[in-house]
């Protein structure tokens, strides 16, 4: 016996196939990544606080009768009167009645960036755990740093200042770092449900970008060329097409470039030297040896000064134990003038090596002559030249 099925049957299957889809759709269109909502304006005046003073008293009444929309409303307003980690919280507590545990998450989120105390912080690893794993998809919280504070964050089609921290739907993401000046960096990450990944890029300084600018060149030295209108181009300029020795370019209309210009650094920096730790290090060692020989000859000094006082007869020491002390004094003193002499010759010669090394990695047309100085009352550096 064969049944059709009925028609409230039918509609009954396309309401749950449709439910199902929308289900499925809201899901699939979940952002993977979002930025929660920071204040512009973390200045508090008196009436701020007033303000705050006030509102809190609404939300402790809006609670006490369980009208969340309510409390979550005047928290909203205390939040942006006085934005801190203690008023975040408050809105966070509304949002957990609520059982809006992405926005929660969001919230807790946003507190660790507001100066949380030691005690807040607590609360705030607790919440993110508790809301990171019971919303829906699941999150965690991203934290990328090392790029600076000019540093733009991407992933997923979501773009945000990387000072920022942003709520990460839990897996992989692959985030691309750029920065003013450095070359873009991508990375993967993987981050957990309920946790703050926090991930440290180490940007490459760009290379110099040439292109078109404003050169060099003009109605010059070589205008008419050996091929041409150049020296060795086809154009008005050495190898390019100007007017000149240096006509419009090389390449081109710019000496280097495809322009009127020798180099345009665009919106990039040339890399640094960086810092030359040996040549510095030569001088912390240096300027040490120094302090010690100073601090050498002040021994000596202190012997000699003893050896003086025991040279002459003292009434309470015999003649043999004031000559012993004497004897120790006077070796004393010449042991350690000694060894101030060579701590002297020694700290001169490596910090005047350092200063040299400084001055040789140096491009600047500065010239510094430096000269040890050694005798028999001390030492010191004597220095001459450009600067």
């Amino acid at each position: 016996m064969t049944h059709r099925p009925t028609l409230r049957t039918v509609v009954g299957a396309l309401a749950l196939i449709a439910a199902v889809l929308t289900t499925t759709g809201a899901l699939a269109a979940e952002p993977k990544i979002t930025v929660p909502a920071h204040p512009t304006d973390l200045d508090v005046t008196p009436a701020d606080e007033q303000a705050a003073k006030d509102g809190y008293a609404r939300i402790q009444e809006a609670f006490g009768r369980e009208d969340f929309e309510d409390a979550l409303r005047h928290a909203d307003a205390v939040f942006n009167a006085v934005p801190n980690a203690s008023t975040a919280l408050i809105r966070a507590a509304i949002l957990k009645q609520m059982k809006r545990h992405k926005d929660a998450f969001l919230t807790f989120l946003l507190a660790t960036q507001l100066n949380p105390t030691k005690k807040e912080k607590s609360s705030i690893t607790k919440g993110l755990a508790a809301h990171g794993r019971a919303a829906k998809p699941r999150l965690g919280g991203l934290a990328v740093e090392g790029g600076g504070d000019d540093a733009s964050c991407e992933a997923d089609g979501v773009t945000w200042a990387c000072k920022h921290r942003v709520a990460v739907q839990a897996g992989t993401v692959s985030v691309t770092v750029t920065a003013p000046g450095f070359e873009p960096k991508s990375v993967k990450v993987r981050v957990r449900a309920g946790k703050i990944r926090t991930t440290r890029v180490k940007l490459k300084e760009a290379a110099v970008v040439v292109g078109p600018g404003d050169g060099g060149g003009g109605d010059g030295t070589a205008g008419d060329g050996t091929t041409g209108d150049g020296t060795t181009g086809s154009g008005d300029g050495t190898t390019g097409s100007g007017d000149g020795t240096a006509g419009d370019g090389t390449t081109g209309d710019g000496t280097t470039g495809g322009g009127d210009g020798t180099v345009e650094w665009g919106k990039y920096k040339p890399p640094s030297r960086g810092t030359n730790v040996g040549a510095w290090l030569l001088v912390g060692v240096g300027t040490g040896a120094l302090i010690g020989g100073g601090v050498m000859h002040g021994f000596a000094f202190g012997a000699k000064s003893d050896a003086d006082a025991l040279a002459l007869p003292n009434d309470g020491l015999d003649d043999e134990d004031r000559q012993r002390r004497y004897d120790n004094a006077k070796d004393s003193a010449t042991s350690n003038e000694t060894a101030a002499f060579i701590l002297y010759g020694a700290g001169a010669a490596a910090l005047v090596g350092g200063i040299i090394w400084l001055a040789a990695d140096d491009d600047s047309s500065s010239s510094v002559h430096v000269a040890p100085m050694v005798g028999p009352t001390g030492g010191g550096l004597s220095a001459a030249g450009r600067f």
